[in-house]
């Protein structure tokens, strides 16, 4: 529910600027302004280059929120992220489109304590999580039900 919301509005804000800025734009109707640039902002450890793959709005084309939302889920979809969304910002010759990402966070270490009745290496094994890599919260909800369904089984 908070993901729908979340995306909902993204785009929101998406939709919403072009027809305030038409306005401002001398735009004519149902006229789209050029996006001039993209931009990424927000990421630290992922790189530029490896987002920008997955922009499909082309720079020097109207502004076509379609492919902007698609883009905002190509980008959520490589699992680094914990939020994406969008914004623009209008001025004479078109629109800069921004794309903003908040990175999961890091895992620095794993700390796995009151392992009783399993082999320490077998709970580790089926947390799943491992240091030095970004945090996957499916991961680690898996995780957590594979070592309480290892525990049942044990009794």
């Amino acid at each position: 529910m908070t993901r729908r919301r979340l995306t909902a509005w993204a785009l929101v804000v998406v939709l919403a600027a072009p027809a305030a800025a038409a306005e401002t734009m001398d735009v004519a109707a149902g006229d789209q302004p050029v996006v001039t640039v993209t931009d990424i902002v927000g990421n630290a450890r992922v790189e530029t280059s490896a987002i920008r793959i997955h922009i499909s709005q082309p720079v020097g084309q109207p502004l076509d929120d379609v492919l902007v939302d698609e883009d905002i889920r190509s980008i959520y979809g490589l699992g680094f992220f914990s939020l994406v969304w969008a914004t623009t910002e209008f001025g004479d010759d078109g629109v800069r489109l921004i794309y903003h990402v908040r990175e999961q966070p890091y895992v620095e270490t794993v700390q796995i304590n009151g392992v009783e009745k399993l082999e320490f290496e077998d709970v580790e094994a089926l947390v799943g999580i491992r240091p030095r890599t970004i945090f996957d919260p499916k991961r680690a909800f898996d995780g957590v039900a594979a070592v309480r369904d290892a525990y049942a089984k044990e009794g």
